[in-house]
């Protein structure tokens, strides 16, 4: 009947809801509070509810249970206090059961009684698995994210290999910087400053565009006999050299130098997009400053900062005449969009908001507060492809809309499929999917990828619609392309 108490009997829950009690809560109302003595087991009716915990004083979700799911039944196990809170999503009807008329009923009747503890010992083997299954896909995507390139970083190029002009413009580039670095100690104007340090760093990309060029790959390859003569080889070669040669002065810029260490495990966290969006240069130094506000002048950072209000203007168009939407971000991080939709719409949505991310959800809070936003959002912190694959406790309503912003450059196409799927099950008929996917060799993808090691699965429209022709979806109903030419964005819809 229900996951956590899964092999009692019809008769067996008869006998229990026998002396039950229905008991009705309002949104918001607190059912069980963190901390405080339990002794009684819920069975949920009708309604949702939040598991929750708090995060410097923001409540953070950590499952959702629906009807016919149970909590309570752990502190009846250990009898101990409340590890979590328990809050009313919405209106919700339960069943309360006392335990210590459970105990009495276990106490009288052995069958009964193994049944209950059987099926409290599954729960508990599904959950530690679960939590195991949980911290070793953060570890796994954590390396990942952060060695995946690493072990390539020397190249497999030979000195002979490696074009004269290149070196000898990457030479330029470092003069000439020492040069720059030079000026702005004696008080070069800045907005000089910032001209003469484009120009050269626009020159560095355009030396690597040239040199990791197929054709430039090929003639590199032939120039020695002896050498390597992969391609994709030679690509990481050149790559690996430009870097090392221009480290130093991308490294004085404080939004590369995050996007490069990853202090968090990976190059797209909640701290670089609020760099990228908040678009204020910083560096070491008025270099490491002009340097940091080519970078935000980029077409990618200029495509993140305009993302926010082009999503919110699609989703207010997929949301139209719709009072009361369930509306579901999933990796939403900063959630720009979300938020930006919320202030200009005069329905009231019921808003989801799933990340792995604990201080990207408690800043999505704080925004809400300051902006003075009080329509419904909840914040849940759970990985997203552990809940596609059934890990962790998390059950929604059909959703009108399902925004997926950035997690699919990130995926392999198993795990696409996968979700995609998943979306498709959870969207109400009629619902609609908006789906980012960045673009293979857009403007700036040679400067992510060979100098902040940035890496994604980038995809064209053809190779995401090869992949939604395997899922329920078939086809998008619509693509949206940005003005930079960085990111397309599919729009989904469920027959």
């Amino acid at each position: 009947m229900n996951r956590a108490l899964a092999l009692l009997t019809e008769n067996d829950w008869h006998t229990l809801r026998v002396s039950a009690r229905k008991l009705n809560f309002t949104d918001g109302e607190v059912i069980i509070e963190a901390g405080s003595e339990q002794r009684t087991i819920y069975l949920i009716l009708n309604g949702f509810v939040r598991i929750t915990g708090s995060v410097d004083g923001h409540p953070i979700a950590i499952h959702r249970l629906g009807p016919n799911e149970t909590f309570g039944e752990m502190s009846f196990l250990d009898e101990e206090s409340a590890s979590a809170s328990v809050v009313a999503d919405g209106d919700v009807q339960v069943e309360a059961i006392d335990t210590n008329r459970l105990r009495s009923l276990l106490a009288s009747d052995p069958g009964f009684s193994e049944r209950v503890y059987h099926s409290l010992a599954v729960t508990l083997s599904q959950r530690l698995r679960d939590a195991t299954a949980y911290v070793q896909e953060l570890n796994v995507n954590e390396v990942a994210q952060v060695n995946r390139f690493h072990s390539t970083r020397l190249g497999f190029i030979t000195h002979r290999q490696m074009p004269e002009g290149l070196i000898q413009s990457i030479e330029q580039f470092d003069q000439r910087m020492r040069d720059l670095q030079n000026d702005a100690v004696n008080g070069q104007n800045d907005a000089q400053l910032d001209r003469n340090v484009a120009d050269l760093c626009n020159a560095v990309i355009e030396d690597l565009e040239r040199y990791t060029r197929p054709d430039a790959l090929l003639e590199i390859g032939y120039d020695d006999l002896m050498a390597y003569r992969d391609t994709d080889q030679l690509l990481i070669g050149v790559g690996a050299y430009i870097f090392r040669q221009t480290f130093r002065w991308f490294m004085l810029s404080e939004t590369m130098a995050h996007c490069y260490m990853k202090p968090r495990g990976f190059s797209d966290d909640i701290v670089t997009n609020e760099l990228i969006h908040e678009n204020r240069p910083r560096g070491d130094t008025r270099l490491g400053e002009a340097i940091d506000r080519w970078f935000l002048n980029r077409r990618f950072c200029v495509a993140r900062r305009k993302s926010a209000e082009l999503l919110a203007g699609i989703m207010r168009r997929l949301l139209e005449n719709q009072a009361h939407p369930n509306i579901l971000g999933l990796a939403s991080g900063c959630a720009a969009e979300t938020l930006t939709y919320l202030k200009n719409t005069d329905g009231q949505p019921n808003t989801t908001l799933v990340d792995l991310d604990q201080e990207a959800l408690t800043r999505v809070a704080r925004a809400q507060e300051n902006a003075g936003l009080r329509h419904n959002i909840n914040l849940i912190e759970q990985n997203v492809p552990a809940m596609v694959a059934g890990r962790g406790r998390l059950t929604l309503e059909p959703q009108s809309l399902i925004t997926v912003i950035g997690l699919f450059d990130y995926l392999m196409e198993s795990d696409s499929l996968a979700l995609l799927n998943w979306i498709y099950r959870t969207l109400q008929p009629g619902g609609r999917a908006l789906i980012s996917v960045t673009s293979p060799n857009h403007a700036d993808s040679s400067l992510l990828v060979h100098l902040l090691e940035w890496l994604m699965h980038e995809r064209n429209v053809a190779d995401f619609n090869a992949i939604l022709a395997r899922t329920k979806f078939g086809a998008a109903r619509e693509w949206v392309h940005d003005e930079e030419g960085i990111v397309a964005y599919a729009i989904l819809q469920k027959d």
